[in-house]
């Protein structure tokens, strides 16, 4: 009987040798943003433990609009066994994007039940950069797309506003196309889209006005687009402000700060009501 017992023990000390250092990936999201100095595609994926994935093309995209799919179970254990062995949780949680010219990633998995987000991953560990060109090469060859979840987008795109010079860039104006945003009802495009008061001119002297370079940013010479979301309400507040990607320096937290500061705009309507309607703003860091 005890030399059964110590067989035992001498059997789990081996399976837990065999398991250290390995982590059990369950989830895996990507987030590529639009690049600064050129045409390149922004998308996030996500991959859950199941094969199922979640496509949600920003621009230049493999689809314009959102879109399920379904990778084979082989490719995606595959796909984590390359990778289980690294020390993602030590990671930082960003890293400085180093090169205005190539897209920024942000990498998100669930390692060992922990969720783990990395800003501007490819600028930290070659096995970063790795990750995510495995997640890209997925995208035309291993998944399978339903395409009767395809379900396009239909946005509004304002102008690129830069923060050193000014920029008389007439709004693009709506398109007549109305798509919901559930479960909050807010919409992306209406009759009547919202308006800073007074106009483009005065929003683009009010961002004049009021954001400041990071000094941060300015030591590192970081440059480069920030792009602010955020919904303007019914009542023509600013609510729900937000980035979608990181170029590091302060800069994100300078340009969410100004636009707090923004006042009431004129707010969208559509079919004579007025609507919460989100906004897409670029903000340009340019250094002189």
């Amino acid at each position: 009987m005890i030399q059964i017992k110590y067989i035992f023990i001498f059997i789990l000390s081996i399976i837990s040798i065999a398991g250290k250092g390995q982590n059990r990936i369950t989830y895996i999201k990507m987030e590529q943003f639009p690049c600064a100095t050129q045409i390149c595609p922004a998308y996030i994926i996500e991959i859950k433990n199941n094969g199922v994935v979640h496509f949600q093309g920003i621009e230049n995209a493999l689809f314009d609009g959102s879109i399920e799919g379904k990778l084979p179970m082989n490719d995606f254990l595959a796909l984590v066994k390359k990778y289980q062995s690294y020390p993602f949780l030590t990671l930082p949680d960003s890293y400085t994007h180093s090169n205005e010219e190539t897209h920024q990633v942000a990498i998100t998995l669930k390692v060992n039940g922990i969720t783990k987000n990395i800003n501007n991953a490819t600028d930290g560990p070659a096995y970063l950069t790795s990750l995510r060109n495995d997640i890209s090469s997925l995208l035309g060859k291993k998944i399978v797309w339903n395409k009767k979840s395809f379900k396009p987008n239909v946005r509004f795109t304002p102008p690129v506003l830069s923060i050193e010079e000014y920029l008389d860039t007439p709004l693009q104006e709506a398109v007549d196309d109305l798509k919901l945003m559930e479960p909050d009802m807010v919409l992306q495009v209406a009759d009547q889209m919202p308006e800073f008061p007074g106009g483009q001119s005065n929003m683009n002297a009010f961002l004049m006005k009021h954001i400041q370079y990071p000094t941060q940013a300015r030591e590192m010479g970081i440059q480069g687009k920030v792009i602010c979301r955020f919904v303007v309400n019914s009542d023509g507040l600013i609510t729900n402000l937000t980035t979608i990607n990181t170029i590091g320096g302060g800069c994100e937290q300078e340009a969410l700060r100004v636009l707090k500061m923004m006042p009431k705009w004129k707010p969208g309507k559509h079919q004579g009501n007025a609507v919460n309607i989100q906004m897409q703003l670029p903000i340009l860091f340019k250094l002189k």
